[in-house]
């Protein structure tokens, strides 16, 4: 019989992590109706990924950062990514992280606001055996 595994949510052990390292870091996996006034704003959306049964879900990450401006967003993605990449070691259960779509400037559609995107793929562990 094949061991039972449980993977952890990469989206809130990514939000997690953000928090910790960044300071005063606002973000979540959905945009709020208050986001304006909690700019520059992220979110960190799983869209995918494979699991490499039994060792390892490897999660791809939307990242969307708003941004009072153009060049605020940008920034602020900037140092998203760079601590997304520097998980590694320091993030329990993260073995690797990677970019899958380097940064893209992408309007919001709905308010026009400045706003970056990126994918990331973050490899995790399970948390424990289960069953």
């Amino acid at each position: 019989m094949r061991p039972v595994v449980r993977f952890p949510d990469v989206e809130a052990l990514t939000l997690h992590h953000l928090r910790e390292v960044i300071p005063g870091f606002q973000g979540g996996p959905d945009v709020p109706q208050d986001f304006a006034s909690r700019l520059p704003f992220t979110t960190v959306e799983r869209n995918g990924g494979v699991t490499r049964w039994p060792a390892l879900d490897q999660a791809v990450l939307a990242l969307y950062v708003y941004g009072a401006d153009r060049a605020t967003a940008h920034d602020r993605l900037q140092e998203v990514l760079s601590h997304l990449h520097a998980m590694p070691g320091s993030a329990p259960l993260v073995s690797r992280t990677y970019t899958i779509a380097g940064a893209q400037f992408t309007p919001d559609p709905l308010t026009d606001g400045p706003r970056w995107y990126a994918s990331v793929g973050v490899a995790v562990r399970p948390e424990k055996g289960i069953g």
